[in-house]
């Protein structure tokens, strides 16, 4: 037990790393942060590839009208989304959004 707890304490290069209860280490934050925003980059491209694709198969006459009605929807939903989730963030504190 206690080895293992040691072992939780110290890394490699001697650093402390995350442990329950203790505030995680910058290296961690950071790389956590990056592999956060990496995944909405990455379904961003997604979506956008999806709709591009859909739209090759529209008709000439309304060609472009399927993505610019997505962007118009990503775009309100943002709208509503930003501050109501600092409402609920300023609310009832960080837990209720992790």
């Amino acid at each position: 037990g206690r080895q293992f707890l040691r072992h939780l304490q110290s890394s490699e290069f001697g650093e402390q790393t995350n442990i329950v209860g203790a505030p995680p280490s910058i290296p961690f934050l950071s790389f956590t942060l990056l592999m956060f925003g990496s995944g909405f980059w990455f379904a961003d491209v997604m979506g956008d590839s999806l709709v591009a694709e859909k739209a090759k198969l529209e008709p000439e006459s309304s060609r472009g009208h399927l993505q610019s009605t997505c962007y118009a929807c990503r775009f309100f939903g943002l709208m509503i989304a930003a501050p109501l989730s600092t409402v609920i963030y300023s609310t009832y504190g960080p837990q209720s959004v992790v």
